[in-house]
C-alpha cells in the first residue's frame, strides 16, 4: 500500500505536469445524474468539437471564479462521451446552459458574457421575488442597470400579479419588493400599493389597470347589461401571466431607453410589440467603434433624450455592433453607420431615404414621425417568399464568410457531399465493391490485442501493477498527463482507480481510497419534512481557514435557504430549508484538498490564495460524522458507529511553491514513512525535520492533505495488504522497470524520457529503502 501512495505522490511532484492550479468548475460524467436534484447546478453541456464551446470556454471558467462565494456547483459535461446525460437534459445544440434547482431546469437563452450569466445564475438562486429591507439593499439592487420593484403590502392582488410574473421573468429580470418606508427616500410615492422600474437611473411608475380592477370593472358593466339576470357570467380570474395586466407593461418596459442589441436579446426585444431602431455600427475584436460611428450613436441618442415622451410608448431604440444582424434583417449589406427600423408586429423594416452619413437629428425625427405615420417606404415582411428570399440570403453570406476567412475548408466542406453522391453512385453500379467494404468493416470491429508488454497480467507486481494498469488504461482512454496540473491528475487518477482496481479483482484496496461517502441532510423549517441523499467523495474540497479543524466545522455547520419546495406538503409551497453536509462513511485513507484557487480580475490571470492554515498531525474525524450529529440533535448516548476508530494521522502532504503565473511554481511533497518525513522537490528525495522552521512554508503552499486511519498506519508501513487474487509468474518486474515502463508509454520524444527517466531513478524502490 505504501507502494501506492509514494509512486502517486512521486508522479504529482516532479516537473512532468504543468503549473497552473485547479479551476472551480467541476469537469461531470454520467454519475451526476442521480445528484442532479441535490443543491443547485449551473451546467455547461459541450462537445470538444464545437467552435463556440471553445470560445465560451474562458468565460465558463471567469463565471465560476464570480461564483465562488455563492452557494451553487459550477460544472460542465462533454455530451460526446456521456450521450445518457445529453438525453436526459434533451440537448438539441452546444453549448446549452442550464440551471438545475431541484425539481426544476431552466435554460439560459441570453448572451454568453460572463456578466450576463452571472446574473441569470444569481437570479436562479434565489425566490422570484426577492426583498429589500434596508437602504443598503436598495443600493446594492441599483448595481443592477435594471430591476422592477413592488412597492406595499404583500398581500394584496397586485403583488399576486407582480408575484406570477416575478415567476415568468426570472431568468431574465430582477425583481424586488420593498417597503414604502425605503421607497420613498428614492422616490415620491403617488400611490400604495405601487410598481415600478428602475432604469436609466430612473424610477418610473406602472400606471395600468390592475387585474382584479379590470375584473370589477367588467363585472359592473355585465351587471349594468343585465341587472335581472341571475345567470349573468362572471369575469374569469387569471389563471397565467398571459392573462395579467402587468404582463405587457413588464415586456415592454424590460429594456433601457437605448440597449446594446444582440442576438441573444433580439427575440426578446421584437417581444414588445413596438418598432425597434436600431443604430447599426461595426465594433473591431477589442468591442470598440471609429470616433465617425461614436457620433453617430451619440446622435441617435440625443434624439432618443430629447424625445422621450414622444417616442417612449411606440419605440424601442437600440444599437448593434454587429452590421450581420441587421444585414440578415434587412437582406441586404447595408452601409455604416445606419439606421434601421423594424415593425415588431409586421416583421417590415424601413430605412432612411437621405444618405445615412449625413442624417442630422431633424431629420431623424422626421424619418420616425413618418414610420409613426406609415408613410415611409416599407420592406421584406413575414411572407413566404421574403422568407425563402432571406434563407437564400443568409446561406449566401455564411458561405461568402467562410471562403474569405479559410478558402481550403470551404471547399472542402462543399466537395464532400459531391464525394459523397459520387462514391454512392459508383457503389451501385459495382455490388462487388460494397462486398469488399463489408469484410474490411468485419476485420477493422474485431478488438485489438494490447502489445505483450502493456497486458495487464505482465504487471500484477504487487500495488505497482494496479498502478501500471492504471495510467495505461487513462493513456488508452485518451488522458493526456502532459497537460493536466497535479491537483487535476490526482482528481482523474481516483476518479478511474476505483473501476479498474475492481475489475482486477482488488476490491479492498480500492476501498482504501474510494469508499468515503457524504451525506446531504435538508429539513424543511416550516412543515419539518427532512431528506437526505449520500453521494462518494473521494477528495473533500474544504475552504482555507486556519487551522484545519476550522474548515471541517464550516464544511458541516450547515446553512439555512429560501426559496425551497417540500413535494411531501400538500400544495407544494415556497419555505426555508436547512441544509447540513456531513461525513456518513469514512474510508482507511482520507484526501482533504484545499481550495486555493482565486482569480485576479485586474490582472485577468489565475492566482494562489496563500491563506495561512495549520493541519494537525492526528485529526479525530468523529465530530463532522451524520452518526455524531444525530447523536447531538436526539441526546442519544450510543450510535453506530461510535465502536469505529475515527482518528486519522498526517501520511502525505502535496504542496505548490510559487505563484501559478511564475515560471518557479512547482509542486513538491512530504511522505511519511514509519517516524521519519521524506521530501520531494525536483526529483529530490531528502529527510525533513516537520519542526525546522524551513519547512513552514507549507502552512501556506499546501493543496492536499493524506491522512490514514491510525490503526492501519502498520499496514502502510508494510505494505503488506490483503489480496483477493495474485499472479505468479516469471516475467514479473521489478519496480524500477515497471516505473520505466509507465515512461516509455507516455513520452515517446527522447529528451523528454530522458529526463523523465532521471527523475524517475531517483524515486526508485532502493531510494526509498535507504531511509527504512
Amino acid at each position: 500500500m505504501k507502494f501506492l501512495l509514494i509512486f502517486i505522490v512521486g508522479i504529482l511532484s516532479t516537473h512532468i505536469l504543468p503549473t497552473q492550479s485547479a479551476g472551480k468548475v467541476l469537469e461531470l460524467s454520467d454519475r451526476f445524474l442521480p445528484l442532479r436534484k441535490e443543491g443547485m447546478w449551473l451546467m455547461k453541456f459541450y462537445a470538444p468539437w464545437c467552435g463556440h464551446c471553445k470560445k465560451l470556454e474562458p468565460i465558463w471558467k471567469h463565471v465560476a471564479q464570480s461564483l465562488i462565494e455563492a452557494p451553487i456547483r459550477i460544472g460542465r459535461v462533454d455530451c460526446t462521451r456521456f450521450s445518457k446525460v445529453a438525453t436526459e437534459f434533451s440537448i438539441k445544440g452546444f453549448p446549452t446552459i442550464m440551471f438545475l434547482k431541484g425539481d426544476d431546469v431552466y435554460t439560459y437563452d441570453g448572451d454568453r458574457t460572463r456578466e450576463d450569466i452571472v446574473a441569470f445564475a444569481r437570479r436562479m438562486m434565489g425566490p422570484p421575488v426577492q426583498h429589500i429591507h434596508s437602504e443598503n439593499d436598495m443600493n446594492e439592487a441599483k448595481l443592477n442597470s435594471l430591476f422592477f420593484v413592488y412597492v406595499g403590502s404583500l398581500e394584496t392582488p397586485l403583488y399576486q400579479d407582480f408575484h406570477l410574473n416575478a415567476r415568468h421573468f426570472q431568468k431574465d429580470e430582477f425583481m424586488y419588493s420593498v417597503s414604502p418606508q425605503v421607497m420613498s427616500n428614492h422616490v415620491k410615492l403617488e400611490k400604495d400599493p405601487a410598481i415600478y422600474v428602475y432604469k436609466d437611473k430612473t424610477f418610473y411608475l406602472f400606471d395600468g389597470e390592475t387585474t382584479s380592477e379590470r375584473h370589477e370593472r367588467a363585472l359592473e358593466d355585465t351587471e349594468s347589461e343585465d341587472k335581472n339576470s341571475p345567470t349573468a357570467p362572471s369575469p374569469t380570474e387569471p389563471t397565467s401571466v398571459l392573462n395579467t395586466s402587468l404582463y405587457g407593461w413588464v415586456t415592454a418596459e424590460r429594456f433601457p431607453l437605448f440597449v446594446k442589441v444582440t442576438r441573444g436579446k433580439f427575440s426578446n426585444i421584437m417581444a414588445t410589440n413596438k418598432f425597434v431602431v436600431i443604430a447599426v455600427l461595426e465594433e473591431n475584436k477589442l468591442l470598440e467603434i471609429s470616433p465617425e460611428m461614436q457620433d453617430f450613436k451619440n446622435m441617435v441618442r440625443k434624439v432618443i433624450e430629447n424625445n422621450r415622451e414622444k417616442y417612449h410608448k411606440d419605440f424601442q431604440f437600440g444599437w448593434t455592433g454587429s452590421p450581420d444582424l441587421a444585414n440578415s434583417v434587412a437582406m441586404e449589406s447595408l452601409s455604416l453607420p445606419n439606421l434601421l427600423v423594424i415593425n415588431s408586429s409586421t416583421y417590415q423594416h424601413h430605412l432612411p431615404e437621405d444618405i445615412p452619413t449625413y442624417l442630422t437629428p431633424e431629420a431623424i425625427e422626421i424619418f420616425l414621425d413618418s414610420v409613426l405615420a406609415g408613410e415611409a417606404p416599407s420592406y421584406g415582411g413575414s411572407s413566404w417568399m421574403v422568407r425563402l428570399y432571406r434563407a437564400y440570403y443568409e446561406a449566401k453570406s455564411a458561405l461568402t464568410d467562410m471562403w474569405k476567412g479559410n478558402p481550403v475548408l470551404t471547399a472542402v466542406l462543399l466537395g464532400l457531399p459531391m464525394g459523397f453522391l459520387s462514391l454512392i453512385f459508383y457503389s451501385i453500379c459495382c455490388a462487388d465493391i460494397m462486398d469488399a467494404e463489408e469484410e474490411e468493416e468485419e476485420e477493422e470491429g474485431a478488438p485489438t490485442p494490447l502489445p505483450p508488454r502493456i497486458q495487464v497480467v505482465d504487471y500484477d507486481v504487487g500495488i505497482v501493477g494496479e498502478v501500471m494498469a492504471i495510467l495505461a488504461h487513462l493513456l488508452s482512454n485518451g488522458v493526456n498527463l502532459m497537460n493536466k496540473d497535479g491537483v487535476e491528475l490526482y482528481f482523474t487518477l481516483c476518479d478511474t482507480l476505483g473501476d479498474t482496481l475492481k475489475t482486477l479483482g482488488h476490491n479492498q484496496i480500492a476501498a482504501v481510497f474510494l469508499d468515503t461517502t457524504i451525506s446531504h441532510q435538508e429539513t424543511r423549517l416550516t412543515c419539518h419534512h427532512t431528506s437526505s441523499a449520500t453521494e462518494l467523495c473521494v477528495v473533500t474540497t474544504l475552504g482555507v481557514k486556519d487551522p484545519l479543524v476550522d474548515s471541517l466545522a464550516e464544511y458541516t455547520r450547515g446553512k439555512t435557504l429560501e426559496g425551497f419546495r417540500c413535494s411531501t406538503c400538500p400544495g407544494n409551497f415556497e419555505q426555508d430549508c436547512f441544509r447540513q453536509i456531513c461525513f456518513d462513511k469514512l474510508s482507511p485513507m482520507l484526501q482533504f484538498r484545499l481550495n486555493r484557487g482565486g482569480y485576479d480580475f485586474e490582472k485577468d490571470q489565475r492566482m494562489k490564495l496563500l491563506n495561512h492554515c495549520v493541519f494537525p498531525d492526528e485529526l479525530d474525524m468523529e465530530p463532522y460524522t451524520l452518526g455524531y450529529i444525530d447523536k447531538q440533535q436526539s441526546n442519544r448516548s450510543e450510535t453506530q458507529q461510535e465502536a469505529t476508530n475515527m482518528r486519522y494521522q498526517l501520511v502525505g502532504i502535496l504542496a505548490a511553491s510559487g505563484e501559478t503565473y511564475d515560471p518557479s511554481f512547482h509542486y513538491y511533497s512530504y511522505l511519511k514513512t514509519g517516524d521519519q518525513w521524506l521530501k520531494f522537490d525536483n526529483g529530490n528525495v531528502s529527510e525533513v525535520d516537520m519542526a525546522d522552521p524551513g519547512q513552514q512554508a507549507r502552512w501556506t503552499d499546501a493543496y492536499l492533505l493524506f491522512y490514514c486511519r491510525t490503526d492501519l498506519i502498520s499496514v502502510l508501513d508494510t505494505a503488506d495488504v490483503p489480496r483477493e487474487t495474485s499472479t505468479e509468474s516469471e516475467d514479473l518486474l521489478p519496480f524500477d522497470s515497471a516505473a520505466h515502463q509507465i515512461l516509455n508509454l507516455l513520452f515517446k520524444d527522447k529528451a523528454e524520457y530522458g529526463k523523465a527517466k532521471d527523475i524517475f531513478d531517483r524515486l526508485s524502490l532502493s531510494a526509498i529503502q535507504q531511509w527504512e
